[in-house]
């Protein structure tokens, strides 16, 4: 039975070892994740416990000795699931021959979060145990020092405070002509200094600055007292769409012309109308923001003069064009 025992809480140690140091070290970004998910506050660091322990002492000559008392640790918590702890026992009631005197050990102690409220940890490390014999007979103490192990389970009320209760082999010696084997029970309370987590500020992404091209789109322009817009309009048209989208503080004013063919309150109705028409095409098509976009006219001001004839003059007067207003 013993037998079964031990090992049972050789293979929850190891599995729990294996769980925190996979945790720790091949997947941090997942560790984090879970952490977050179950841990309101940081636990790394000193912490301090009391307990009262049971021990449970057999040898082949007196058979099962019971021995109760109080016990202390104190620990360091490197990350959420690893830590180093010493701890300390001293026994002040025992039954009819021996009983535990006290037990200084220190462990390392792998961790695994169940949840918010429960922990699992191993301990494994070394100790040493001092027996007394009850009765007054010279040479009354003996001490080993021995391998020691156990399992245990925390219930966190919150941030600092947690119960904890775990089983311990303090030691385990057998032999031909003797055996000692020393099992302890503790049930404590443990004090945790834990911080607040903070909130890991986020860093702030800054929209691409628009290359230098970006500033020249080309115009696009209309048939006389025309609004229609034209294939080669629809396409630089599609391109100040994707510009908008790749870069998300991109606005544009979009600016009518028109020749002077007739009237400048005419002309000055016409040229808003062309930029109107590219403005809807911008929303409505490529579902870009309207408050992105703006639209003006100028009419007739702005009357692009050539060399070659004055038909070319108009046919390049009539147009929108696009000016970027901010970046």
């Amino acid at each position: 039975m013993n037998k079964i025992l031990i090992n049972t809480i050789v293979l929850i140690l190891l599995s729990t070892f294996a769980n925190a140091t996979l945790f720790s070290a091949f997947d941090k970004e997942n560790r984090k994740k879970s952490n977050d998910k179950y841990n309101e506050y940081n636990r790394t660091g000193w912490y301090v416990g009391v307990a009262y322990h049971k021990d449970w002492l057999e040898t082949k000559l007196f058979g099962v000795e019971r021995t109760y008392g109080f016990g202390l640790k104190a620990g360091y918590d490197f990350m959420d699931n690893l830590g180093v702890e010493l701890r300390y026992t001293k026994s002040s009631k025992g039954e009819q021959i021996l009983r535990l005197d006290k037990s200084i050990g220190i462990y390392l102690k792998p961790m695994l979060h169940l949840s918010q409220k429960f922990d699992i940890y191993g301990l494994l490390g070394v100790a040493d145990t001092t027996i007394k014999r009850v009765r007054n007979v010279p040479n009354n103490t003996s001490s080993a020092i021995d391998l020691s192990y156990g399992i245990g389970l925390n219930y966190n009320f919150n941030k600092n405070y947690a119960l904890y209760t775990d089983y311990l082999i303090l030691t385990d010696k057998k032999g031909s002509n003797c055996k000692l084997s020393v099992k302890q029970w503790n049930i404590g309370l443990a004090y945790y200094w834990a911080k607040e987590k903070k909130e890991p500020k986020k860093a702030v992404k800054k929209a691409p600055l628009i290359p230098v091209f970006a500033y020249e789109i080309e115009p696009i322009y209309f048939d006389n007292d025309k609004t229609f817009l034209k294939s080669k309009s629809i396409d630089v048209l599609d391109f100040v769409a994707d510009m908008m989208q790749k870069y998300p503080n991109l606005k544009i004013e979009i600016v009518g012309h028109a020749d002077s063919k007739f009237n400048k309150a005419y002309n000055m109705n016409l040229s808003q109308r062309r930029a109107n028409k590219a403005r809807k095409y911008l929303i409505i098509k490529h579902h870009v923001d309207r408050n992105r976009l703006g639209a003006s006219a100028k009419g007739e001001s702005k009357i692009l003069r050539y060399k070659n004839s004055t038909k070319e003059d108009m046919a390049h007067s009539r147009r929108v064009e696009f000016e970027i207003i901010s970046r």
